[in-house]
């Protein structure tokens, strides 16, 4: 019985869900949204099967700061879904490559740091501001691999032009 039952759904995965997974491009950016608690929008979200466990891609994922900023922008994001994500219905990878991210990184005119449109304020507890929930998720993955990023540091305090780092690596 058991394993008809992962049949079925191994069968619904690659014939139902994979095939149509740009039609759960909204829902995603929403989900995200929430997690971050700020705007994420994702220009495109593919998936294939190259076996029991599908590879999933996302490309032209940013996230916008309070002020509509763009705080943080992944050109594409590619994962090897992870079994546990059957078990804990939440999405794990086995291996997450993460392809020229731009990270903002800003001081503002208080001198506060804002990390991906992120405030990192010590005296609060960062989870309840939102956003303690998005790295969680990111550190919980197997193995993530960072490739071709720029850190973009802007300094409105000093009214310094911003300083950008290319081609950043990184691997965890």
């Amino acid at each position: 019985v058991l394993a008809i039952v992962l049949v079925v759904l191994w069968l619904t995965l690659q014939w139902g869900i994979l095939p149509n997974l740009h039609l759960w491009r909204g829902a995603v950016e929403q989900h995200a949204s929430r997690a971050l608690g700020l705007p994420v929008t994702i220009g495109a979200l593919r998936a294939r099967s190259t076996g029991f466990i599908p590879d999933i891609e996302l490309s032209d994922v940013v996230v916008h700061d309070p002020s509509h900023r763009e705080a943080l922008r992944l050109t594409r994001v590619a994962g090897r879904a992870s079994l546990r994500s059957l078990f804990t219905l939440r999405p794990h990878f086995t291996q997450l490559l993460i392809e020229s991210p731009t990270l903002d990184i800003r001081r503002d005119a208080r001198g506060r740091l804002h990390v991906a449109g992120l405030a990192l304020d010590s005296g609060k507890d960062h989870k309840k501001a939102g956003g303690g929930e998005g790295a969680d998720w990111l550190f919980e993955q197997a193995e993530v691999m960072v490739r071709g990023a720029a850190v973009r540091w802007t300094d409105e305090q000093r009214a310094a032009p911003p300083l950008l780092l290319e081609q950043v690596l990184g691997y965890g």
